[in-house]
């Protein structure tokens, strides 16, 4: 069974990449979260930001381990516009929980 998760770092291509060269991803997506914009587009993407979707194999590779790359690629500058923020949108309270997690860990550095 595949796990998803969900990263807006920034555009959304290099994170494509990023992720979609890591052990145990299947595949990855790109698109627009966390907006109450009907269809948004390149063009019209309202008040969304820019994400890939990766769909991986926890067998192969943590949610844990995912998000470990995020932070280490994490540029918080990135708040500025919110089309390009930096953003975890996580899919159930576990990666609620252990996104919270790391945060307060990348925090204390």
């Amino acid at each position: 069974m595949w796990l998803q998760a969900t990263f807006a770092m920034s555009w959304f291509w290099h994170p494509e990449a990023l992720f979609g060269c890591a052990q145990g991803v299947i595949r990855t997506r790109v698109g627009y979260t966390g907006g109450t914009k009907l269809n948004p587009t390149y063009h019209n993407m309202g008040d969304h930001t820019e994400t890939v979707d990766i769909d991986f194999d926890p067998s192969v590779v943590s949610y844990e381990q995912m998000l470990k790359l995020f932070w280490k690629h994490h540029d918080p500058s990135t708040r500025a516009k919110r089309q390009y923020m930096s953003a975890i949108f996580f899919h159930d309270e576990a990666q609620e929980a252990l996104a919270k997690k790391t945060m307060e860990e990348v925090r204390k550095i």
